[in-house]
């Protein structure tokens, strides 16, 4: 890997952090899948199907894993675990973070960035409101059908900084 690649851990690489995380490994950045279950096996086995109707469809070889510990820091972490499963994650998390990471949860609701800021520090965490139609359609497979979409990303209240521009594009 180059200094100058991006790396991304997808936290929850379910329908949503499988699409976006399939579309910045396609980009060309170096994105781990951090899965579990019959959908982990299957990306490791056979890499990662998307088949988007605004993207198309691409298979991806990626790095899959359940152990956040093995990952290292990384530029950029992408928090797409369902909502009960927030605590548990978060508190395996402490790996993925290093001084330049920025975190973007794309669980819409009001409590993730406060609970990510507490435990990693606000000032790694970006405000982020997504939408997409997308979900495993089988394991190793995830689908996004309907409108594009959107992924809105800006600086939280608590804390602005140059990294927030830099991430966000």
């Amino acid at each position: 890997m180059s200094s100058s690649e991006f790396t991304v851990a997808v936290v929850g690489a379910g329908g949503t952090g499988g699409y976006y995380g399939g579309a910045l490994a396609r980009a060309g950045n170096h994105v781990t899948m951090i899965a579990r279950g019959p959908h982990l096996a299957a990306i490791r086995a056979n890499g990662l199907q998307v088949n988007s109707v605004l993207l198309g469809d691409f298979l991806l070889d990626v790095d899959a894993t359940d152990n956040m510990s093995t990952v290292g820091p990384v530029d950029l972490v992408i928090f797409a675990v369902k909502s009960w499963a927030t605590g548990a994650a978060i508190s395996d998390m402490g790996p993925l973070v290093g001084d330049g990471t920025m975190i973007v949860s794309t669980q819409n609701g009001i409590d993730s960035e406060r609970l990510l800021g507490e435990a990693l520090g606000s000032e790694h965490v970006l405000g982020c409101a997504a939408t997409v139609s997308s979900m495993i359609e089988s394991p190793g497979v995830v689908t996004q059908g309907g409108g594009p979409g959107s992924l809105v990303i800006g600086e939280m209240a608590w804390d602005q900084n140059a990294a927030t521009h830099d991430t966000a594009g």
